[in-house]
């Protein structure tokens, strides 16, 4: 007997699995129909159709993932509640963030690749947890925000993790290339950078972390963990760290 995993079937909504051998049988099945709670709802816009899922992760953790189709009806979820990033694999995993711990720092326990199952194949551990965003690089290393452990919730920490051993390769702190200023947004006191976005950009081979109460963003050698510049302004900012020649001045 075989077992044969079914994805991305429309919720409430009949549909016929069709199974052909390699010798030449072939299977009809008509699948039950299957009623799930949306555990979010959406609403779509435009005309323009597009091929694919797109998938929904609640930033705060507080809920559950979905992955809808180009109409708008729920195809996937999960009871687990995934927080902050979701990024699909080559090999059909996807990489998300674990669960949020329920006190300060707020931030996930850890970075998941699992299945559309849910089951976990790999997980990556480290510091004070993830918090606020990823970026895979092309030779599979994962660049994590976190932050330093026992300093509250801050996201000032970058780390490079590799993506088989999970071992932690290079890391980088916000506080060695900012002055230390107060920030202007965050839960608490403790979240001075609150650095809640990362990008990378293949074609330069560049990071770009945000850093909202700090009102700059980072620009980093993905390579080398090296920084390029900093984009933003620089009132308030001591002279040591104004004469460092990283900034681009609006």
């Amino acid at each position: 007997a075989h077992r044969i995993i079914i994805p991305g079937l429309v919720n409430g909504q009949a549909c016929r699995l069709e199974a052909v051998g390699s010798g030449g049988s072939q299977v009809n099945i008509e699948l039950p129909v299957v009623r799930v709670a949306a555990p979010l709802e959406g609403q779509r816009e435009g005309r323009e159709m597009v091929d694919g899922w797109l998938f929904v992760l609640p930033a705060d953790g507080a809920g559950q993932p979905i992955a809808v189709n180009a109409y708008g009806d729920l195809c996937w979820t999960l009871t687990l509640p995934l927080n902050q990033r979701l990024t699909m694999l080559e090999n059909g995993h996807f990489l998300c963030g674990a669960p949020l711990q329920l006190a300060p720092p707020y931030s996930g326990t850890a970075i998941w690749e699992m299945d559309a199952l849910g089951h976990v194949y790999k997980e990556y551990r480290f510091e004070d947890g993830f918090s606020g965003d990823f970026a895979l690089l092309p030779n599979g290393q994962i660049v994590a925000i976190t932050q330093s452990a026992f300093r509250g919730t801050a996201r000032d920490v970058l780390v490079w993790l590799d993506g088989e051993s999970g071992e932690e390769r290079m890391r980088l702190r916000a506080a060695d290339v900012l002055p230390p200023m107060g920030g202007t947004e965050g839960q608490t006191g403790t979240d001075w950078f609150q650095g809640t976005s990362l990008r990378y950009d293949r074609t330069s081979g560049l990071l770009y972390w945000s850093g909202q109460a700090q009102n700059v963003v980072i620009e980093i050698d993905a390579a080398t963990a090296e920084v390029v510049r900093i984009i933003g302004h620089v009132d308030g900012w001591d002279e040591e760290h104004t004469a460092m020649a990283l900034f681009k001045r609006p």
